[in-house]
């Protein structure tokens, strides 16, 4: 049996831990199942390979942007374009092990943490269905992990957003306003359901944890920045928040802990952010306790938030990762998916947005730096995960239930 998992990867860490943590859970399970994921080039082949897992070919993935894009928006150009590939293109893949027709795969399960709304472009809908139209075909389970949906307020996309859920198995919101933003847009469909975000229970793997007093022994805070957050017009901070990014470094500092500014994704922005930043804070009196740090595997990185004595973070899946891990942090988020996120882990006090102001963020860290306050929050979020494993657990059965379903084809 072969799965294909699609909207994992391996640039932004949220989506790699997301990646590896439904292989985890797939990999638990009773059944013998190969997973395989849409490779676009040869160095996500090359790191799919080295988790065992398979790429699908051929997929319009491979193809020149312009001819991609003409190939999600129309189905015969598709067509077309994949018969010739299977035909006649010469893709060093092609001669590979490790590569799987979409054809064969038994079943999709979508990952995509958040893409299905009104805030991308339309040809994220089109690509999405001709994904799962193979599925559909042969009558496989099509099932969406839990995600942030919406909003759909664009009524003149309704019916692409309805005809791309109406071909899905069961589809799981993480939080409740995207559920209300679905149930809205489909009406009363038990496909509908909610379910935690996949990597709150996420398992390091070996070798995978990160040892704060082997590394150095000083305490440490994290500054996660965000790309996103500091884009003029892509969110609400209209470009204003590395300057409360540094206001927060500046005031760690003088409390006497260490200043950690966390890279969570290989995009080039978030680097730049994070050397910006580190300049700002590295001055004569402070140069020894400011850092920068990244790493390759999702899990350590999960692991080194996990050491801090709290967090500044504008990545969400830096978040779950504190919080899952039962550290408190200042959540300066772009979506409702930030505020959702904190609600569930009863800290939606500590969201910090533009219009709050510089003294409201000081407010924060300050509490935060009190280290009875910091405990007692800490173990309410250890309470509050507590309560999300019984709903964690039944999605899983609920998704490894609907896949291990035997083939009618």
């Amino acid at each position: 049996m072969t799965i294909e998992i699609c909207g994992g990867g391996f640039d932004n860490k949220g989506a790699d831990l997301m990646l590896r943590t439904t292989l985890q859970k797939l990999a638990t399970s009773a059944q013998d199942r190969s997973i395989a994921i849409e490779s676009h080039s040869d160095s996500m082949f090359r790191r799919a390979a080295q988790l065992g897992v398979a790429s699908i070919y051929p997929t319009n993935a491979i193809l020149p942007r312009l001819l991609r894009s003409a190939a999600i928006r129309s189905n015969m150009i598709n067509s077309l374009l994949m018969s010739g590939i299977r035909q006649f293109a010469k893709c060093t893949w092609a001669q590979k092990s490790g590569t799987v027709a979409r054809e064969a795969c038994d079943g999709l399960l979508d990952i995509s943490g958040y893409v299905y709304g009104d805030k991308f472009p339309h040809v994220r809908v089109k690509s999405a269905m001709q994904r799962m139209a193979p599925y559909v075909k042969r009558e496989r389970p099509i099932i969406f992990l839990p995600q942030m949906f919406g909003p759909f307020d664009d009524s003149g996309r309704h019916d692409s957003f309805r005809r791309c859920f109406a071909m899905a198995t069961r589809i799981y919101a993480r939080d409740r306003k995207s559920f209300s933003a679905l149930s809205d847009l489909m009406g009363h469909d038990e496909r509908l359901r909610i379910a935690p975000d996949l990597t709150i229970f996420s398992s390091l793997s070996p070798g995978s944890t990160f040892d704060a007093k082997k590394a150095s022994g000083n305490k440490y805070a994290c500054i996660v920045p965000n790309q996103k957050l500091d884009d003029a017009g892509l969110s609400e901070w209209d470009g204003e928040a590395f300057d409360r990014w540094a206001v927060a470094g500046k005031q760690i500092l003088a409390s006497g802990l260490d200043v950690s500014i966390v890279i969570h994704s290989d995009e080039p922005g978030d680097r730049v952010l994070a050397d910006r930043l580190y300049k700002a804070l590295s001055e004569k009196s402070f140069e020894k306790t400011v850092s920068i740090y990244h790493d390759p595997d999702p899990f350590r990185l999960k692991s080194y938030l996990a050491n801090s004595q709290f967090a500044v973070a504008s990545r969400y899946h830096a978040l779950v990762g504190v919080f899952s891990s039962g550290v408190p942090a200042v959540v300066m988020g772009w979506a409702h998916k930030y505020d959702e996120l904190a609600e569930e882990f009863c800290l939606s006090e500590f969201i910090h947005r533009r219009a709050d102001g510089p003294d409201h963020l000081e407010s924060l860290i300050r509490q935060l730096l009190n280290e009875s306050y910091n405990q007692k929050k800490r173990r309410l979020l250890i309470n509050a995960k507590e309560s999300m494993e019984n709903r964690a657990q039944q999605m899983w059965d609920d998704v490894l239930h609907l896949i291990g379903q035997p083939r009618k084809d």
